[in-house]
């Protein structure tokens, strides 16, 4: 997973968008990420998921777990770590 994020971060930039995602060629993703098992499989769940992203939550991915569940890809086990991980308590600078 680190290796992926590092190499997508690589292909987008380091502050990269749940759009700019949305708005990639599967066929570019699945290149970046060829490294990994399924890559067009997953490439094409991680365009999905951010379209359903971009669509439902005006690009902030959501923070409850029936709400990330909702998202294309992402099952229970999923959706409950990036409910704790995923906070934006946990990035404000207050």
């Amino acid at each position: 997973v680190t290796k992926a994020m590092v190499a997508i971060r690589a292909f987008f930039s380091s502050d990269f968008t749940v759009q700019q995602i949305a708005e990639a060629k599967q066929e570019e993703i699945a290149q970046v990420i060829s490294f990994v098992n399924m890559p067009n499989s997953k490439a094409k769940h991680l365009i999905r998921g951010s379209l359903d992203i971009v669509k439902d939550w005006g690009g902030d991915v959501p923070e409850k777990v029936e709400d990330l569940m909702k998202i294309t890809g992402i099952g229970p086990k999923l959706a409950e770590i990036l409910s704790v991980v995923n906070r934006r308590d946990a990035y404000s600078s207050s």
